[in-house]
Formats: structure tokens, sequence, C-alpha cells
């Protein structure tokens, strides 16, 4: 189940309902990567306590009017319906993009999101050549990333996303908060250097994704974990073999066969430690997103279900979306009923030897927890950026 922020309803133990998401970050340092653009991002920020000219901050203004003038780009205020049309060109633009989460920043996880979770904000677009920026405006004026919980999608894509979005935040300055960045210099240099004359930088923890990787196969996978990882694994296996319990793969082509797969999982979900207390991911919002990812995955050919079935009855489902040879896991649940056979590990062992045989490569987890640590390996990570307008002293708002 994905997570709130601040306590994620995810996996307890190895055996426990399962989550692809954490709102927990690795505790690794990101990069110093800015060192020589205004001096360092570190904690403090970029310039932290020192003031600014107003001619600065006129002569970048001037340099947008100039830049409008030029190009014609500007960002433009859209609708849900009007970014669904372009989601062919954003998921583009995210493919050529290597630096970026491959899977959350394409339209199907943003839009879902969004549509779920905030609704109701000004949503803001522009886009040339290969770059591409989507942004989400609070009612407060901050902007964000559309998905803003888990922070795994970026709203800068492809390069000159940067300068793209930095003369508009020139001409209307505002606080901002901007996830899932790629650490480097050719995306965030252009960035600081053409807004810290008016804005203050802050760096938030970096966010790590864990991966399984599966180049070698299942097997060379299960080479990488850790003795006593591979000795609980198969005794788990062994349980959920006498309990008579099967597993079923689906690769979802149809929306009849994606609504009756839905409803199964639904079913399961209610069964869950989760479900029976009315949490988790078959109710409120989380429910909704789930309900509206699954249409936009299926669209583009890249959702598969695993089920686990007894006597014919489904007990526990995964579920996640393929691009390319990279899998995203998005959820896994079992029946509370079978909680003691470890049908999570399971789940999760048949859909990686399931992947594995179809071609995928790498299998990412999400965010970190010690449960993704122990299935997998530090994979992409992607940095986040807080950006605070001065005011007409050149200080802090």
């Amino acid at each position: 189940m994905l997570p709130d922020c601040d306590r994620a309803p995810g996996v307890r133990d190895e055996n426990d309902t399962g989550s692809f998401e954490s709102a927990q970050c690795s505790a690794a340092a990101m990069p110093n990567i800015l060192f020589a653009v205004k001096g360092p991002i570190v904690g403090g920020g970029i310039g932290h306590g020192r003031k600014t000219s107003r001619g600065s901050r006129v002569s970048a203004r001037a340099a947008y009017c100039r830049f409008v003038r030029e190009t014609g780009v500007r960002m433009r205020r859209v609708s849900f319906d009007e970014l669904d049309a372009l989601s062919g060109d954003w998921d583009a633009r995210v493919a050529q993009d290597a630096g970026v989460d491959a899977f959350c920043s394409r339209s199907a996880w943003q839009i879902a999101f969004a549509r779920a979770f905030e609704p109701d904000r000004v949503l803001w677009l522009d886009h040339r050549d290969e770059a591409m920026v989507v942004l989400a405006e609070r009612a407060n004026g901050v902007l964000e990333c559309l998905e803003n919980m888990w922070g795994f999608g970026t709203p800068l894509i492809g390069p000159g996303a940067a300068e793209l979005v930095s003369p508009w935040l020139l001409e209307r300055p505002r606080p901002a908060v901007l996830r899932g960045l790629p650490a480097t210099r050719e995306l965030l240099a252009p960035l600081v250097e053409s807004l810290a004359p008016s804005y203050e930088f802050s760096v938030l923890p970096p966010t790590t994704r864990f991966v399984a990787p599966l180049a070698e196969g299942v097997e060379g996978w299960l080479a990488g974990r850790r003795p006593s990882f591979r000795r609980n694994l198969r005794a788990a296996l062994r349980r959920v073999d006498a309990a008579g319990i099967e597993f079923r793969w689906s690769e979802v082509n149809s929306e009849e066969t994606m609504k009756t797969l839905y409803a199964t999982i639904l079913d399961v979900e209610a069964r869950s430690w989760k479900g029976l207390r009315g949490e988790g991911a078959g109710t409120g919002p989380m429910e909704e997103f789930y309900r509206r990812l699954w249409p936009l995955l299926v669209q583009r050919g890249r959702l598969g279900v695993l089920l686990a079935e007894r006597n014919g009855v489904a007990v526990g489902y995964l579920h996640g979306g393929r691009v390319g040879d990279h899998f995203r896991g998005l959820q896994f649940s079992f029946d509370q009923a079978h909680a003691d056979v470890g049908l999570g590990n399971a789940l999760q062992f048949r859909a990686l030897g399931h992947l594995a045989q179809a071609g995928v490569r790498s299998y990412d987890l999400g965010g970190f927890s010690d449960y993704k640590g122990r299935w997998g390996d530090e994979g992409l990570q992607t940095m986040g950026l807080v950006l605070r307008p001065r005011n007409a002293a050149g200080t802090l708002d």
C-alpha cells in the first residue's frame, strides 16, 4: 500500500501486507554538484543570508521578457484533459531523459495521482523541443509536482527544462518544491544561475529507489541476497506450497479483464490486515488513485497482475507497471488468514521469476524501507529543491 508521508502503511516485516512506497528517504548524502554555482548547495541553501540588488532582479525580469519575445515560449494554465491529450509527447520526453524516474515521471502516474489526491490545484505546462515542465499550484501559491506525496517523478523533463521554467519563476515569484530531480549540473546549474539573485535554495534529503537486479535472472538476484534471507524465503515457499496456494500471472490487455481483476484485488484487500481495519488501498484517495492508474497503464500495455489462489479463490495479489525492461512494483497484499505462511514473500519471489523470464532486467520496489533493502539494492537516486523568493530588500519573504 502506498504510505502517508509521516508513517507509511507499508510492510512491517517480510511476511506483511506489501507496499512498494515509502516516504523515508535514504540517509546517504547527495553529492555537492553545484559547488561552483554561487557557492555550494548545503543545508543552509545557496547564498544563505546574502542580499541581492534590485538591479539584478530587474535585469533578470528583462531577460525573461526578451526570452518570451524571441521564443514565444510561456507557461500556460491547462486542464487535466489537456494533459491527457499530451500524454504521448510527455512520455516520449521521459523516455529520452535517462536521469529521471522512468515510470513515476510519466503521465499515467502523475495524472492519476493528481486527480485522486489533489484535483483542485491549478495546473501549469510548457514544452519545447525535448523539454517539458508540468507543475501544480496550491491555493497558497506554492508550486509543486503533480505527485506531491513521495516525490518520485520530476516536474522538469528533458534538456532545457530549467530554461523553460526559470524565466516564468522570475516573472511571478512564488515558493516551489521541486522533487524527483536528477542530480546533474546540466539540469541544476541553469536553474540556480538564473534564479539565485531572486530565490533562496534549500536541498531536501535524496530519494533512493531500491531495485532487484534481474539481468542475470532470478538465480543471479538470489545469489546476491544474504544466506539468512535465502533460507527464510525457501521456508516460506515450502509453506505456501503445502497450503495448496498457486500463482497466476495476467497481462491485462482489455477493459473487461481489467475490471474483473480490479474487483478481485479489492476483495483480497478487504481481507488483508489493513482492509480489516478499514484502511489501505481499497479505500479513499488511494483506491481512486489505482482505479485511475490502471486504465492508463492498460491503454499502453504496461499493467501486470499476479494472483495467488487457493481452491480457485484469490488470497493474494501483486501488481505493477512495465516500461521497456524495467518493472515498477505498485502494490501487493494478501488475505490475513494466510499471514502465517509467508505469502508476501512468495508473491514477490514468483513475480521476480516471471519478470526475469519475460526479459525484465530491473524490478523497482520503490522508496527505502528495511524490507526493500533485503530484497533489492540501491538504484536511482534523485534530489529535491525548495525555492523561496526574496523580497524587494533581497531577504527572504
